[in-house]
C-alpha cells in the first residue's frame, strides 16, 4: 500500500482520513452517549433493586468506562493481530449482545445478570472501539492538525450525551417495557458502529519507531498519575447530578432536571472543539516562552474544574441557576483535560502513541471504578461531600501537572527546534533546486 493511498478503492489518504474521522466521531458519540446517560438510567435501576446499595448500582455504570480503560492495552494488540476493521465490528457485536441480553434476560430481577450485560459486555466492546478509533486519528493526522482532529473526535462524547440525554425520557415513555425498553434504542444506535468499522483501513506506514521501554520514564508515569486523578473526579457530576436535580429541597424545575445532561453536553462539545483549535494555533506560534500550549490549557482547565467542585456545594440551594451554571462551566473546562491528553502524551514521548495511550487508559480505568463507586457511596451519606471529593482529585492532578512542567517545556522546545530546523532544510533544498534549474536553463540556452 502506498503512503498516500490507504482508503477503500484506492482513495487518497488525504481524503480518506476525514472519513475515518467521522466514523471515529460516531463511535465516541454512541459509546459515551450511553455512558453519560447512565446517570438517568441509574435512577430507574435503583427502583428495581431498592435493597441494593447505590454504590453497587453505580458499579454497573463504572464498568463501561472502567473496562474500556483497563482493557485498552489489549485493544491495539488485537487490532494488530486481526485488523482494526474486524476488531471494531466484533466490538459492536459485543455491544449489541449486551443490550439484547439485558432486554431479553429471563432473570429480570437478577442484579448480576444486568451487571454482566450492561457493564461487562458494554465495557469490553467500548475498549475495542474507543482506543482504536482515537489512536487511528492520532496516527493519521500531522502534528499541525492533530489536536483539532482529536478534539473533533472526542466531541462525539458530549454530543452523544446531548442526544441520549435529551431523548432518554422519550425512549422511556415510548415503550411499555420500562427502562429495559430504552435498550432497544441504544442497540439500534450501537449497530451503526458495525458500518463505522468498515471504513477503518490501515493508516500509511509511519517512519517513527514504536515506543521503547526505556522511554517510559518519569514523564510518562507523572502524566499517568495526573490523568488518573483527573478521570476519578471527571464522572462524579454526570453520575450524580440527574438524581440531585430531582431533589425537591434544591428547587430545580422538572424541565431543567430532565435536560441537565443536555446542557453539560452542549458546553462540553463546544469546549472540546475550542481547546483543540487553540492548541493547534499555539503549535504554529514560534514563541520562545510557550504560554499558550496544550499543557497550559489543560492545567488552567483543571484548576477551574477544581474550583467549581469546591464552590458548587455552597450554592446548590439557588436551584436552577446554580445547577445550570455548574453544567456550563464544568462541562466547558473539563473538556480541556479529556481532549488534550493524547496530544500531550505525543509531545512528551515521541513515536507512536498507541501503546502508551492504552496504558494511560488502563490506569484511568482502575480509578474510574473507584471514583464511580466511592462517589455514589458518599452520596448516600452526604451528597455535597461527593463534589468535594471530585475537587480534591482535580486539585491533586494540578500538583502533578506542575511537577511535569519543566519536562514539558523541554519537550516543547525540542519540537520547536525540530520545526525550525526542518523549515531551514526545506528552504535550503528549495534554493538548491532553484539554482539547479537555473543552471540547466543556462546550459540549454548555450547549447
Amino acid at each position: 500500500m502506498s503512503k498516500t493511498q490507504s482508503g477503500l478503492c484506492g482513495i487518497d489518504e488525504k481524503i480518506w482520513k476525514f472519513v475515518v474521522l467521522f466514523a471515529s466521531f460516531y463511535i465516541n458519540f454512541s459509546v459515551d452517549g450511553y455512558n453519560f446517560v447512565f446517570g438517568y438510567l441509574k435512577l430507574e435501576i435503583e427502583k428495581q433493586y431498592p435493597h441494593i446499595g447505590k454504590q453497587w448500582i453505580a458499579l454497573i455504570g463504572s464498568l463501561v468506562p472502567g473496562l474500556y480503560c483497563i482493557l485498552s492495552p489489549l485493544a491495539p494488540k488485537i487490532a494488530d493481530k486481526i485488523g482494526m476493521r474486524l476488531t471494531i465490528i466484533i466490538a459492536a457485536g459485543l455491544q449489541l449482545s449486551g443490550f439484547a441480553l439485558a432486554f431479553f434476560n429471563p432473570f429480570k430481577s437478577n442484579y448480576y445478570a444486568d451487571l454482566l450485560a450492561l457493564g461487562v459486555f458494554q465495557g469490553v466492546g467500548s475498549a475495542l472501539l474507543l482506543t482504536n478509533s482515537i489512536s487511528s486519528i492520532t496516527n493519521r493526522f500531522e502534528k499541525k492538525g492533530k489536536a483539532l482532529a482529536t478534539g473533533l473526535v472526542t466531541a462525539g462524547s458530549p454530543f452523544g450525551a446531548i442526544f441520549y440525554g435529551s431523548l432518554f425520557k422519550t425512549f422511556l415513555e415510548a415503550t411499555s417495557f420500562g427502562w429495559r425498553g430504552t435498550l432497544i434504542f441504544f442497540a439500534g444506535l450501537a449497530a451503526m458502529n458495525i458500518l463505522c468499522g468498515i471504513v477503518f483501513t490501515p493508516p500509511p506506514a509511519e517512519e517513527s519507531k514504536q515506543i521503547e521501554p526505556k522511554l517510559w520514564n518519569y514523564r510518562f508515569f507523572g502524566l499517568l498519575i495526573m490523568t488518573s486523578l483527573f478521570i476519578t473526579g471527571y464522572y462524579v457530576t454526570p453520575l450524580l447530578i440527574p438524581g440531585q436535580a430531582r431533589n425537591p429541597k434544591y428547587g430545580v424545575s422538572e424541565g431543567v432536571a430532565n435536560n441537565i445532561i443536555l446542557v453539560w453536553g452542549i458546553s462540553n462539545g463546544i469546549g472540546r472543539i475550542l481547546v483543540g483549535f487553540m492548541s493547534d494555533i499555539s503549535y504554529n506560534l514560534d514563541h520562545k516562552k510557550p504560554y499558550l500550549t496544550s499543557f497550559t490549557i489543560i492545567t488552567l482547565c483543571t484548576i477551574i474544574c477544581a474550583a467549581a467542585m469546591f464552590v458548587f456545594p455552597h450554592v446548590m440551594i439557588y436551584g436552577n441557576v446554580s445547577f445550570l451554571l455548574l453544567q456550563i462551566v464544568y462541562g466547558f473546562f473539563v473538556a480541556g483535560g479529556i481532549s488534550l491528553r493524547s496530544v500531550i502524551l505525543k509531545e512528551l514521548i515521541p513515536g507512536s502513541v498507541s501503546n502508551p495511550l492504552a496504558w494511560m487508559y488502563f490506569s484511568d480505568g482502575l480509578f474510574v471504578v473507584i471514583g464511580f463507586c466511592l462517589s455514589a457511596y458518599v452520596d448516600t451519606i452526604a451528597p455535597v461531600w461527593a463534589y468535594s471529593f471530585a475537587g480534591i482529585c482535580f486539585a491533586s492532578a494540578v500538583v502533578f501537572m506542575f511537577t511535569l512542567l519543566s519536562r514539558y517545556l523541554a519537550a516543547y522546545d525540542r519540537i520547536r527546534r525540530d520545526k525550525t530546523r526542518n523549515q531551514a532544510e526545506e528552504e535550503a533544498n528549495k534554493h538548491e533546486i532553484k539554482e539547479l534549474l537555473e543552471r540547466q536553463n543556462v546550459d540549454a540556452t548555450t547549447a
